[in-house]
Protein backbone atom coordinates (compact mmCIF):
# COMPACT_ATOMS: atom_id res chain seq x y z
CA UNK A 1 0.00 0.00 0.00
CA UNK A 2 1.13 3.58 -0.64
CA UNK A 3 2.54 5.63 2.19
CA UNK A 4 -0.69 7.61 2.63
CA UNK A 5 -4.21 7.80 1.26
CA UNK A 6 -4.49 10.81 -1.04
CA UNK A 7 -7.33 13.32 -0.93
CA UNK A 8 -7.96 16.45 -2.97
CA UNK A 9 -7.44 18.56 0.13
CA UNK A 10 -5.09 21.51 -0.24
CA UNK A 11 -3.90 24.26 2.06
CA UNK A 12 -6.46 26.53 0.39
CA UNK A 13 -9.48 24.20 0.53
CA UNK A 14 -11.16 25.76 3.53
CA UNK A 15 -10.23 29.26 2.37
CA UNK A 16 -12.03 28.77 -0.96
CA UNK A 17 -15.31 27.03 -0.13
CA UNK A 18 -18.55 28.76 -1.17
CA UNK A 19 -21.45 28.75 1.31
CA UNK A 20 -25.18 29.34 0.99
CA UNK A 21 -27.41 30.00 -2.01
CA UNK A 22 -26.45 33.64 -2.38
CA UNK A 23 -28.74 36.24 -3.94
CA UNK A 24 -29.68 37.46 -7.41
CA UNK A 25 -29.60 41.15 -8.34
CA UNK A 26 -30.74 43.04 -11.41
CA UNK A 27 -28.61 45.80 -12.93
CA UNK A 28 -25.90 45.70 -10.26
CA UNK A 29 -23.48 48.52 -11.13
CA UNK A 30 -20.33 46.62 -10.21
CA UNK A 31 -18.13 47.63 -13.13
CA UNK A 32 -16.06 50.24 -11.27
CA UNK A 33 -16.08 48.60 -7.83
CA UNK A 34 -12.66 47.28 -6.77
CA UNK A 35 -12.71 47.10 -2.95
CA UNK A 36 -14.60 44.89 -0.54
CA UNK A 37 -15.93 47.92 1.37
CA UNK A 38 -17.35 49.49 -1.79
CA UNK A 39 -18.85 46.17 -2.89
CA UNK A 40 -20.55 45.68 0.48
CA UNK A 41 -21.96 49.20 0.22
CA UNK A 42 -23.16 48.47 -3.32
CA UNK A 43 -24.96 45.28 -2.21
CA UNK A 44 -26.63 47.07 0.70
CA UNK A 45 -27.82 49.91 -1.53
CA UNK A 46 -29.00 47.54 -4.27
CA UNK A 47 -31.01 45.50 -1.78
CA UNK A 48 -32.58 48.65 -0.37
CA UNK A 49 -33.41 49.93 -3.86
CA UNK A 50 -35.31 46.76 -4.75
CA UNK A 51 -32.70 45.37 -7.15
CA UNK A 52 -32.48 42.05 -5.28
CA UNK A 53 -34.91 39.46 -6.68
CA UNK A 54 -35.57 38.27 -3.15
CA UNK A 55 -35.87 34.92 -1.45
CA UNK A 56 -35.25 31.69 -3.35
CA UNK A 57 -36.09 28.05 -2.66
CA UNK A 58 -33.93 25.06 -3.57
CA UNK A 59 -30.74 26.97 -4.29
CA UNK A 60 -29.49 28.87 -7.33
CA UNK A 61 -27.95 27.25 -10.42
CA UNK A 62 -25.38 29.05 -12.56
CA UNK A 63 -24.48 27.51 -15.91
CA UNK A 64 -21.71 28.90 -18.10
CA UNK A 65 -20.69 26.39 -20.72
CA UNK A 66 -19.83 26.01 -24.39
CA UNK A 67 -20.41 23.19 -26.87
CA UNK A 68 -17.57 22.47 -29.29
CA UNK A 69 -17.52 20.50 -32.51
CA UNK A 70 -14.98 19.37 -35.09
CA UNK A 71 -15.00 20.32 -38.77
CA UNK A 72 -15.78 17.60 -41.27
CA UNK A 73 -12.53 16.60 -42.97
CA UNK A 74 -12.13 13.59 -45.25
CA UNK A 75 -10.04 10.89 -43.62
CA UNK A 76 -10.12 12.57 -40.23
CA UNK A 77 -13.21 10.81 -38.94
CA UNK A 78 -13.66 11.53 -35.25
CA UNK A 79 -9.95 11.62 -34.44
CA UNK A 80 -9.20 14.36 -31.91
CA UNK A 81 -6.50 16.83 -32.95
CA UNK A 82 -5.26 19.82 -31.01
CA UNK A 83 -6.74 22.93 -32.61
CA UNK A 84 -9.57 20.97 -34.20
CA UNK A 85 -12.32 22.15 -31.84
CA UNK A 86 -14.57 25.02 -32.85
CA UNK A 87 -17.35 26.61 -30.76
CA UNK A 88 -20.86 25.66 -31.83
CA UNK A 89 -23.11 27.07 -29.11
CA UNK A 90 -23.02 28.50 -25.60
CA UNK A 91 -25.22 28.34 -22.54
CA UNK A 92 -25.02 31.20 -20.11
CA UNK A 93 -27.83 31.34 -17.57
CA UNK A 94 -28.93 31.57 -13.95
CA UNK A 95 -31.87 29.53 -12.65
CA UNK A 96 -33.75 29.70 -9.36
CA UNK A 97 -37.20 29.37 -7.85
CA UNK A 98 -38.26 32.81 -6.64
CA UNK A 99 -40.60 33.10 -3.67
CA UNK A 100 -41.79 36.69 -3.96
CA UNK A 101 -44.71 37.48 -6.29
CA UNK A 102 -45.00 41.26 -5.90
CA UNK A 103 -45.35 43.26 -9.16
CA UNK A 104 -41.77 44.54 -9.07
CA UNK A 105 -40.43 40.98 -8.75
CA UNK A 106 -42.80 39.64 -11.41
CA UNK A 107 -41.49 42.31 -13.79
CA UNK A 108 -38.09 40.60 -13.69
CA UNK A 109 -39.71 37.24 -14.42
CA UNK A 110 -41.81 38.68 -17.26
CA UNK A 111 -39.69 41.58 -18.57
CA UNK A 112 -42.02 42.37 -21.49
CA UNK A 113 -44.83 43.17 -19.06
CA UNK A 114 -46.73 46.44 -19.10
CA UNK A 115 -48.42 47.61 -15.89
CA UNK A 116 -51.33 49.86 -15.05
CA UNK A 117 -52.83 51.16 -11.81
CA UNK A 118 -56.54 50.38 -11.58
CA UNK A 119 -58.94 53.25 -10.96
CA UNK A 120 -59.62 52.24 -7.37
CA UNK A 121 -55.84 52.26 -6.76
CA UNK A 122 -56.03 49.05 -4.78
CA UNK A 123 -55.02 46.92 -7.75
CA UNK A 124 -52.21 46.81 -10.31
CA UNK A 125 -52.80 45.07 -13.62
CA UNK A 126 -50.05 43.32 -15.59
CA UNK A 127 -50.18 42.38 -19.25
CA UNK A 128 -47.33 40.33 -20.76
CA UNK A 129 -46.36 41.47 -24.25
CA UNK A 130 -45.38 38.70 -26.65
CA UNK A 131 -42.85 40.94 -28.43
CA UNK A 132 -39.42 41.71 -26.99
CA UNK A 133 -38.14 45.28 -27.11
CA UNK A 134 -34.48 46.21 -26.72
CA UNK A 135 -35.15 47.83 -23.35
CA UNK A 136 -36.71 44.61 -22.03
CA UNK A 137 -33.15 43.29 -21.62
CA UNK A 138 -31.44 44.03 -18.30
CA UNK A 139 -27.92 45.45 -18.28
CA UNK A 140 -27.07 42.45 -16.12
CA UNK A 141 -28.52 39.77 -13.88
CA UNK A 142 -25.97 38.99 -11.20
CA UNK A 143 -25.53 36.22 -8.66
CA UNK A 144 -23.49 37.05 -5.55
CA UNK A 145 -22.54 34.40 -2.99
CA UNK A 146 -20.44 34.18 0.14
CA UNK A 147 -17.07 32.45 0.26
CA UNK A 148 -14.47 32.04 2.96
CA UNK A 149 -12.31 34.66 1.23
CA UNK A 150 -15.14 37.13 0.55
CA UNK A 151 -17.58 36.98 -2.37
CA UNK A 152 -17.91 35.37 -5.77
CA UNK A 153 -19.98 37.23 -8.34
CA UNK A 154 -21.28 35.96 -11.70
CA UNK A 155 -22.87 38.64 -13.85
CA UNK A 156 -24.81 37.78 -17.02
CA UNK A 157 -24.57 40.63 -19.52
CA UNK A 158 -27.52 41.89 -21.60
CA UNK A 159 -29.68 39.45 -19.67
CA UNK A 160 -33.22 38.45 -20.52
CA UNK A 161 -35.36 36.92 -17.78
CA UNK A 162 -38.29 34.59 -18.17
CA UNK A 163 -40.41 32.09 -16.31
CA UNK A 164 -38.69 28.74 -16.36
CA UNK A 165 -41.90 26.76 -15.90
CA UNK A 166 -45.28 26.80 -14.22
CA UNK A 167 -45.95 28.89 -11.14
CA UNK A 168 -46.39 26.44 -8.25
CA UNK A 169 -49.10 27.16 -5.70
CA UNK A 170 -48.21 24.67 -2.97
CA UNK A 171 -50.72 23.39 -0.42
CA UNK A 172 -49.65 24.06 3.15
CA UNK A 173 -47.28 26.55 4.73
CA UNK A 174 -44.30 26.00 2.40
CA UNK A 175 -45.53 28.69 0.03
CA UNK A 176 -45.51 28.77 -3.74
CA UNK A 177 -42.65 29.51 -6.10
CA UNK A 178 -41.95 30.86 -9.57
CA UNK A 179 -39.28 29.07 -11.66
CA UNK A 180 -37.01 31.78 -13.06
CA UNK A 181 -34.28 31.76 -15.67
CA UNK A 182 -32.13 34.60 -17.01
CA UNK A 183 -29.85 34.20 -20.04
CA UNK A 184 -26.88 36.38 -20.96
CA UNK A 185 -26.69 37.71 -24.50
CA UNK A 186 -24.05 39.20 -26.75
CA UNK A 187 -24.74 42.78 -27.81
CA UNK A 188 -22.79 42.98 -31.07
CA UNK A 189 -20.31 41.09 -33.22
CA UNK A 190 -17.35 42.52 -31.30
CA UNK A 191 -18.59 40.58 -28.25
CA UNK A 192 -18.33 37.15 -29.86
CA UNK A 193 -14.83 36.48 -28.50
CA UNK A 194 -16.20 35.99 -24.98
CA UNK A 195 -19.21 34.34 -23.36
CA UNK A 196 -21.62 37.11 -22.20
CA UNK A 197 -20.81 36.76 -18.52
CA UNK A 198 -18.29 38.22 -16.11
CA UNK A 199 -16.96 36.59 -12.96
CA UNK A 200 -15.39 38.59 -10.15
CA UNK A 201 -13.87 37.57 -6.85
CA UNK A 202 -13.85 40.05 -3.97
CA UNK A 203 -11.33 39.27 -1.24
CA UNK A 204 -11.63 40.49 2.34
CA UNK A 205 -7.84 40.89 2.43
CA UNK A 206 -6.02 42.55 -0.47
CA UNK A 207 -2.91 40.44 0.27
CA UNK A 208 -4.94 37.27 -0.32
CA UNK A 209 -6.16 38.61 -3.67
CA UNK A 210 -2.63 39.44 -4.74
CA UNK A 211 -1.37 36.01 -3.72
CA UNK A 212 -4.21 34.28 -5.59
CA UNK A 213 -3.61 36.32 -8.74
CA UNK A 214 0.05 35.31 -8.66
CA UNK A 215 -1.02 31.66 -9.08
CA UNK A 216 -2.64 32.36 -12.45
CA UNK A 217 -0.67 31.40 -15.56
CA UNK A 218 0.90 34.56 -16.93
CA UNK A 219 -0.34 33.91 -20.47
CA UNK A 220 -3.92 33.92 -19.10
CA UNK A 221 -3.63 37.44 -17.70
CA UNK A 222 -5.51 40.13 -19.62
CA UNK A 223 -3.46 43.15 -20.66
CA UNK A 224 -5.14 46.37 -19.42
Amino acid sequence: MAEKVLYGLTNDTFKSIQFGAGAIFRNLEHQDVTTMADFNALLTKAAGDGQMLGATDGGINVNISATYGRPSVDGLGSMPFKGGLLPESIECYIEATLKEVSPSKMQSIFPTSRFAMEDGKNAISQRININIASDDYEDNITWVATTQFGYIMVSLLNAFGRAGGAIAAVNGIAGGGVPYRADGNMENFADTEYIPAEVKYFFTNAADATAEFAKIDTHKVMIP
